[in-house]
């Protein structure tokens, strides 16, 4: 059975601040010079948050990263008023929505890279978790607009059509124009994560376009499929043999969507239940319907199993780590653009079959993976 080596935590951050550093003084009299360049990092890489769409989270280890403390955050946001909460919370992480002066600032003091003066290590490519990963994003300018004028005729997509606006501005500095810095970190568990702005984290659509011209990379049912090798679990091998039929007659049987119930089956992984708003959030009033359905009791079943068997509590920790080790497989030598936890986006034209060999030599892993062309259009 293949054996997943412990993650590290390793530490990145965002390479710009405010243009006008005047401003930041004016602004922030009594502020560390430090904790000034900490406005525009919140500004223009303020973390989306993970689990809730349209909101930021501003969690510890984003500050840590950064090399602040929350503190900091909560002084200068007392200042300015940037970001002001919007009740509940969901996986420990608090939501944030932004309020006007965060954009009225925004569009006063743009940006400017912290580049020309230390561009050799700017431009120094990345080894975090495994993998090779670029200091600064390639991204299509052209699909990008294409992308904002057609979400701007769609109510309710302010919030992502501002995220196009940040990315389309931090991108054009002089250093490496038409490119999106990022930094990475790699999470306990050994996922790699971007910090601040970053294209990871996009809505899909607007990753797209953002990454037009190149490919997606996607391990098909990663967890399931690699739950399913790791010992005698039938309900995850009839899971990971025909995922999309399974979700169908599910989602039939309880009058929700297939989308709905893949991320249920996902959140049973991760130790949901139906008290929990990771369930009851997704499935609505079929959550008992879906927690007591027949064949999710046998998942549940072997859910226990397995966590038995490796010796841990939460399996989508374990999982995570596995699913890690197949990208690092899949990716070595590949030049990667951007890493998406269960797949990876690259400028390079590769055959899945090729790839699906990388991981099974490499880690003992079968793993389906899809290949599909990045874009947008009006059309979509």
């Amino acid at each position: 059975m293949p054996q997943a080596p412990e993650g590290a935590e390793t530490k990145g951050g965002n390479m710009y601040y405010i243009h006008d550093p005047e401003y930041a003084s004016d602004c922030l009299p009594g502020f560390k010079q430090e904790a000034k360049h900490l406005l525009s990092k919140i500004l223009f890489g303020a973390p989306l948050h993970y689990d809730i769409p349209g909101r930021y989270a501003f969690p510890r280890s984003f500050f840590k990263a950064e090399g602040h403390s929350k503190d900091t955050f909560y002084r200068i946001n007392d200042r300015l008023n940037l970001f002001e909460p919007c009740g509940g919370s969901y996986a420990g992480a608090f939501p944030w929505c932004e309020t006007e002066n965060a954009e009225r600032l925004r569009e006063e003091y743009p940006p400017a890279p912290l580049w020309e003066n230390n561009r050799r290590a700017v431009l120094k490519p990345q080894r975090v978790g495994g993998l090779s990963l670029p200091p600064a994003v390639a991204i299509s300018t052209p699909a990008l607009f294409i992308y904002d004028g057609w979400k701007s005729l769609e109510a309710n997509n302010a919030f992502w059509r501002s995220q196009a606006n940040k990315i389309h501005r931090v991108s054009a500095n002089t250093t490496k124009p038409g490119h999106l810095p990022t930094k990475y970190r790699q999470g306990q568990h050994g996922r790699v994560f971007g910090v601040g702005l970053n294209i990871q984290n996009q809505k899909k659509e607007l990753r797209s376009a953002l990454l037009a011209g190149q490919f997606n990379y996607d391990f098909q049912n990663a967890f399931f499929s690699i739950a399913a090798q790791l010992g005698h679990y039938p309900a995850f091998a009839e899971y990971a043999e025909a995922p999309q039929a399974v979700r169908e007659s599910l989602a039939r049987e309880l009058g929700c969507t297939p989308k709905s119930v893949k991320q249920a089956l996902l959140a049973l992984m991760n130790g949901a239940t139906p008290y929990g708003p990771a369930l009851r959030d997704t499935l609505g009033a079929s959550v008992w319907a879906f927690y007591n359905h027949a064949f999710v009791r046998r998942l549940r079943q072997d859910a226990k199993a397995l966590r038995k068997d490796l010796g841990c509590s939460v399996l989508g920790n374990r999982l995570m780590r596995e699913e890690h080790r197949c990208l690092v497989a899949a990716t070595e030598g590949v030049p990667i653009s951007v890493p998406l936890f269960d797949g990876f986006a690259t400028p390079q034209d590769l055959e899945p079959e090729w790839l699906e060999s990388q991981i099974n030599e490499k880690t003992g892993y079968t793993l389906k993976i899809t290949k599909a062309d990045y874009g947008f259009s009006r059309s979509e």
